[in-house]
């Protein structure tokens, strides 16, 4: 198992994240909001929800589709280019 940890970086908030991601099955992060809840993404075809991560020609972090949390704090967000853009 390979575990490799990434940054993304939130253009609203004043600190970055981490996003620990072991390779083709998934990734943990905490959520960017501030609440500090984990996030879990699988990467697995037959699981559902699915994510997908895939890298930019920089090296920046794509996970596709957005993540959103529906419970908490309703959080709403993409991971692009290494960058967190923020859903309303």
């Amino acid at each position: 198992m390979t575990v490799e940890v990434l940054r993304i970086r939130d253009n609203r908030k004043v600190y970055d994240r981490n996003v620990s991601v072991v390779r083709d099955s998934g990734a943990e992060t905490q959520c960017s909001c501030g609440c500090n809840e984990k996030i879990f993404l699988i990467f697995l075809e037959d699981a559902t929800p699915l994510w997908k991560l895939n890298f930019t020609h920089d090296g920046e972090i794509n996970i596709l589709p957005s993540i959103w949390r529906n419970v908490g704090c309703k959080s709403y967000f993409f991971i692009r280019n290494g960058r967190i853009d923020w859903v309303i």
